[in-house]
């Protein structure tokens, strides 16, 4: 999976979710939904970062 895929799609269920809880009647503070964006794109763009590469075969 390419990662600009992978950011936003889970950009997309990170908003899907808080719009689910927001519509649910629940308070969600923007701040929180923002770090937690920023976490995740993190956190992806570091694992693609040290992608594994499989050896050779001879």
């Amino acid at each position: 999976m390419r990662i600009s895929t992978a950011i936003f799609g889970s950009l997309s269920l990170i908003l899907a979710s808080t719009g689910i809880a927001r519509a649910a009647g629940a308070v969600v503070d923007v701040r929180i939904v923002v770090v937690i964006m920023l976490f995740t794109v993190s956190a992806l763009l570091a694992m693609s970062a040290f992608r594994r590469v499989e050896p050779a075969e001879d």
